[in-house]
Formats: structure tokens, sequence, C-alpha cells
């Protein structure tokens, strides 16, 4: 499986919201996107989000480096609905910039 990693490093853009990456990626605790930092941001706001760290964690312990993630349940793909109290949070704080 170094096609996973290979991936991580080829994708051009962000596999949730579709936005060109420009050399900034991370993986996702939750499966095996690849994402941009604004969705890494709101990821890390899920309230699963540190269960899904503990469970890659221990996947590692055990020597599973290719753990899928908990996968996300109940998860809008582009991000809005689950993230938009967030959102309205974050725009009246910086002033609705985009």
């Amino acid at each position: 499986g170094g096609n996973m990693r290979d991936r991580f490093f080829e994708v051009e853009n962000c596999d949730r919201c579709g936005r060109p990456l420009n050399g900034c990626r991370i993986m996702s605790m939750y499966n095996h996107e690849v994402l941009c930092m604004d969705c890494k941001d709101k990821e890390t706001q899920r309230e699963d989000y540190r269960k899904a760290v503990e469970v890659d964690h221990e996947q590692i312990r055990r020597g599973n480096y290719n753990f899928e993630g908990i996968g996300l349940k109940g998860f809008v793909h582009c991000c809005n609905a689950l993230t938009s109290e967030f959102q309205a949070k974050k725009s009246t704080i910086i002033g609705g910039q985009r």
C-alpha cells in the first residue's frame, strides 16, 4: 500500500472542498482524504475528533499504519451543514472577510 502515500503528495485539490491545495495539505483523521488547512481546521472542531485521534494512535501502536480511520458519520461532504455554526462564529470574529 505505498500508493496512499504517493497520492497524498500528488493530489492537487482538497478532497473535501475541491479548492487547490497550493502545497499545504494534511491527511484527514477520519479517512484517507487529503485536506486543505481550512477543512482540517473544521475537522478539529468536531465533537468526535479526539476519539478519531485516539483510535488512530491505538491502531498505530498495534502496528496498523494503514488504518482507514473511523469514518465520518453523518458527514455532509462539503461540511457546510456541520460547521455552519462554526463558520458564523468565525465570520463574526473576522468581520465576514474571506
